[in-house]
């Protein structure tokens, strides 16, 4: 039967373009993902190296300061200081990648 072979040839094409389809979304979705994760890494990165810059607080009264502590102990600073551009630095590349796609 001639017209069952284009109706099945038609249904082919349906399945073909709904297959193009999801995977054009898979796409999207996964470059979405990626940006999403780059920017919160981007952001916390950010928060580390900014918590990381003063190293101490002084207490002043009058014309002298009085007392001065860490803001932050040094192995914690120097942590922060490490990880904190790191994380920027695979946050950005993470988004980079996310606007290739």
């Amino acid at each position: 039967m001639p017209y069952l072979e284009g109706m099945e040839r038609g249904a082919e094409w349906e399945r073909r373009a709904v297959r193009e389809r999801w995977a054009e979304l898979e796409r999207q979705r996964r470059a979405a993902k990626l940006l999403q994760i780059g920017a919160v890494l981007g952001l916390c990165g950010l928060v580390l190296t900014l918590a990381a810059l003063p190293t101490s607080a002084c207490v002043q009264q009058g014309p002298w300061p009085h007392g001065c502590t860490a803001v932050v102990p040094f192995p914690s600073r120097a942590l922060f200081l490490v990880s904190g551009p790191a994380a920027v630095a695979a946050g950005l590349w993470l988004c980079w990648r996310a606007f290739r796609e």
